[in-house]
């Protein structure tokens, strides 16, 4: 199981000062986490997933997650890269099809690239 956690939070105290309650924070960081499909323990620390850093961005859609047989997991998700911290909602951002490689025995990102910079591939 895939979960993106990436820096584009939702305020409601910004309703109060009149202002959209969505922003990119990229001080905020970004990860990825993979949740096991299937435990083998009942044990509280062995259902938590595992998180990997990645470079932050905003990513909302995914197109595609398989895992190896060598056992790292690829992800294939849109990803922007806002000017500023409003800027993902007031002005357009374009998003490129990017691909992280994960390898979970490591717990490191092998691969953080976007995959055609010239072309856009998502509204």
């Amino acid at each position: 199981v895939v979960l993106l956690d990436f820096p584009l939070t939702v305020r409601p105290s910004r309703f109060l000062r009149d202002a959209f309650p969505v922003e990119y924070e990229p001080s905020h960081g970004a990860r990825i986490g993979l949740a096991k499909r299937r435990h083998t323990s009942r044990t509280m620390q062995d259902s938590q997933p595992q998180w990997f850093d990645v470079e932050e961005g905003v990513v909302l859609h995914v197109a595609n997650a398989f895992e190896r047989s060598d056992g790292k997991v690829v992800i294939h998700g849109f990803k922007s890269l806002p000017k500023g911290e409003s800027s993902y909602i007031l002005d357009y951002t374009p998003a490129f099809l990017h691909q992280w490689i994960l390898d979970p025995a490591t717990g490191k990102v092998v691969e953080d690239r976007c995959l055609n910079p010239n072309e856009l591939a998502e509204f």
